[in-house]
């Protein structure tokens, strides 16, 4: 998964599992992956000071590691002594403080809601992180949000449940304040006194000292808010697939929508001309922050968020294109070269765009069910309720081309279907008890599949072909 998106100078880097990605700003072309973490980075930053440097965390092996993105070194690496805890978030104040998220290890603990924000110190001379300072322990709700920003840079913000903590780590002051609604995410201005949240009602609520007021747009909880360098402007993404700018003077928004899934996390650069939305099926969209359009999308190997677990079902590979075939959200396929990292093809089969569920409950739509895959030929079973459909196609011009639907193939759901060896014949079987084979019509100028013969045995439900 593409995870922490941080736009540097000309580059935008990404975690990945253990690797750190950095792709071309300007077309997205992949530059370097750099490795060192032995487990899944958690977090990552540009290193206060320097936009040439990223700062990545791993809790799997305990450290912070300062890395060269340009160039693709790794600088240095320091851990945190073995106490029992782990890293999982962390923020840099400067070249000396970082806070950190630091949560018990999973021998220590089976809580997952323990968890306490330190002060950690870079110690030139050693390899170690000296802790310093607890700024707050708790145990009943997970960190949702964890920020710094304001004058010079000294407002932490951590946000857990329905309790907001400003800690100004010039003076040690602590400010708390409480919500009614459970936060989500939270964001603090680069220059202000000012935190924005988002909640799990959708509500962005913006806190001053003093002062308190809320916009709202989205149906569901905010999940990511970024202000841009400047501080004129407030983005925010969630459920619905849309990445909303607010213009915090006069409360105006402006949206892009059709993102393709759920926002996880936005980023700006340094002139708010390039923002990096980081969505829930595995890619990056980079936006022009000028014209509001969309400008390229990274993709890695797509994800089903609303079905994850069926993810890998009736896995194809492509002999053609060197590539797998999986099934994405909003019913595409996805042509992907795992050997080398990247994304080929996007096949639209069921030609509707994402759509967020209502309340709790999760959107009804056409999934694709199974693909067969042979030679130039391709076949896709798509569900919805009781209806069923399968669409036949075939490679021409270097794309596919649909050329049959065939409505209702069997009366209850197909368990599988296959191409013979050189693709003029392709068999489902149904829970329906019975097997069909599908042909060519010999008869027809463009390609149109029938209906060649169908048989059972037994009327038992035939799982395979």
């Amino acid at each position: 998964m593409f995870l922490n998106p941080v736009i540097g100078n000309k580059e935008i880097i990404t975690s990945s599992g253990s690797d750190l990605k950095v792709h071309s700003l300007s077309t997205g072309e992949a530059l370097h992956s750099l490795k060192n973490h032995s487990g899944r980075i958690t977090c990552s930053q540009l290193v206060p000071g320097n936009k040439m440097q990223v700062m990545t965390a791993s809790a799997e092996d305990n450290a912070i590691v300062w890395w060269d993105y340009v160039d693709g070194v790794k600088l240095s690496e320091k851990k945190l002594v073995d106490e029992g805890e782990k890293i999982v978030k962390f923020v840099a104040l400067d070249k000396t403080t970082i806070f950190a998220q630091i949560v018990p290890k999973p021998e220590t603990s089976i809580n997952p809601k323990l968890w306490r924000i330190v002060e950690l110190k870079v110690q030139p001379d050693s390899e170690y992180l000296k802790k310093t300072t607890t700024i707050r322990k708790t145990r009943g709700y997970s960190l949702s949000g964890f920020a710094t920003g304001g004058p010079e840079g000294r407002l932490l913000v951590i946000a857990s449940g329905r309790t907001l903590v400003w800690y100004n780590t010039k003076t040690r002051e602590v400010v708390k304040k409480m919500t009614k609604e459970i936060i989500t995410t939270c964001a603090v201005h680069p220059s202000q006194e000012c935190v924005a949240t988002g909640e799990k009602n959708g509500q962005i609520s913006i806190w001053r000292r003093n002062t308190y007021s809320t916009l709202h747009w989205h149906a569901h909880a905010v999940s990511a808010l970024t202000f841009t360098v400047d501080g004129t402007y407030l983005l925010s993404g969630g459920e619905e697939a849309v990445l909303v700018l607010w213009q915090l003077a006069i409360s105006k928004n402006t949206f892009i929508a059709r993102l393709g899934a759920p926002i996880e996390a936005i980023a700006t650069n340094s002139d708010a001309t390039r923002y990096a939305v980081a969505t829930k099926n595995n890619s990056i969209w980079v936006i022009d922050g000028r014209s509001m359009q969309k400008d390229f999308q990274i993709r890695g190997l797509a994800t089903q968020t609303s079905e994850h677990k069926n993810w890998l079902k009736n896995l194809v590979y492509d002999p053609r294109s060197q590539s797998v075939v999986v099934k994405s959200d909003s019913g595409t396929l996805q042509f992907y070269d795992i050997f080398r990292g990247r994304h080929v093809l996007s096949l639209d089969v069921v030609k509707r765009n994402y759509v967020s569920k209502t309340e709790d409950e999760e959107t009804t739509t056409w999934t694709v069910e199974r693909i067969a895959l042979k030679r130039k030929r391709l076949a896709t079973f798509e569900k919805l309720r009781s209806r069923m459909v399968i669409k036949f196609w075939k490679w021409v011009d270097n794309r596919y081309e649909m050329n049959t639907i065939i409505n209702q193939p069997h009366e209850k759901r197909i368990l599988s279907m296959n191409f013979n060896d050189s693709a003029t014949l392709l068999v489902t079987t149904s829970l329906d008890g019975k097997f069909k084979l599908w042909e060519i019509n010999p008869d027809s100028s463009n390609e149109q599949w029938q209906c060649k013969s169908v048989a059972f045995y037994r009327d038992s439900p035939l799982r395979d072909a």
